[in-house]
């Protein structure tokens, strides 16, 4: 009995220091790709967190006499570590206490558990998720809600023809090519939402563009812009990520 369970503890720790090490090789791996232009790859999502617009990661610690909780805000690695699992830097997170939000403590990867390494790479796949999507932009290091503004659409029969069978990328290099006859008309300011509500259509991100392309919608595009006509009622609308959302 003795043998067995000293064998299933040692498969146990071995399984757990592999899990661990994924977990954070795939942290470190979206922190990366969130914000690529930053050595530290830092990520702060404390406005997300207060619009409740992603899911929070808490801690419980004890940096005094007393325990605190703290809810983990910004995330980051730390180069130049020599510990397990630091070959991309060691991941630190700084969190806000929850009694004291000025109470401020930033934790190294060997103070989490299995349980919060999974609940941190969550919250951060749901944060590269977004940005992807065109719902979240960040600036600088601090990830907010993205504001878009209408620059203009394209609705000549001729283009339309064209851009029914473009994918987005290709959208976006058109315009600012200055080919095909795009209609500058600069609107309000709206979030992913309000443009998808708009459009009645859901948008798709292309870098700091939105395109909403209504000639996809058309089952016969070649019958339907057969026609030469300036002013279709089928419109290639683009938008333009004009600010961040302050908090």
């Amino acid at each position: 009995m003795e043998k067995t369970l000293a064998s299933l503890s040692a498969a146990y720790n071995k399984a757990s220091e592999e899990y661990t090490k994924a977990l954070l090789e795939r942290i470190k791996e979206l922190l990366a790709s969130i914000n690529p232009s930053d050595p530290a790859h830092t990520v702060d999502i404390k406005d997300l967190l207060e619009e409740n617009r992603v899911k929070w990661v808490g801690k419980c610690w004890t940096p005094g006499e007393s325990a605190e909780n703290y809810i983990l805000f910004s995330f980051g690695t730390e180069a130049g570590c020599n510990r397990p699992f630091a070959s991309k830097g060691d991941l630190t997170a700084t969190g806000y206490g929850v009694t004291d939000p000025d109470d401020e403590w930033t934790f190294d990867e060997e103070n989490f558990s299995i349980a919060e390494l999974k609940a941190i790479l969550e919250t951060l796949s749901e944060v590269k998720n977004a940005l992807d999507e065109g719902d979240f932009a960040i600036d600088g290091s601090s990830v907010r809600e993205a504001l878009y503004e209408h620059i203009g659409y394209y609705n000549d029969t001729e283009d339309l023809l064209l851009l029914a069978r473009m994918d987005d990328a290709a959208v976006v290099k058109m315009m600012l090519d200055g080919e095909g006859a795009f209609h500058t008309t600069p609107g309000e300011t709206l979030n992913l939402d309000e443009v998808e509500s708009t459009c009645d259509r859901k948008a798709a991100r292309t870098g700091d563009y939105l395109v909403v392309n209504g000639a996809k919608d058309v089952d016969d595009p070649e019958e339907a812009f057969a026609e030469p006509d300036p002013d279709c009622g089928v419109f290639v609308d683009i938008y333009k990520l004009v600010t961040i959302k302050e908090s």
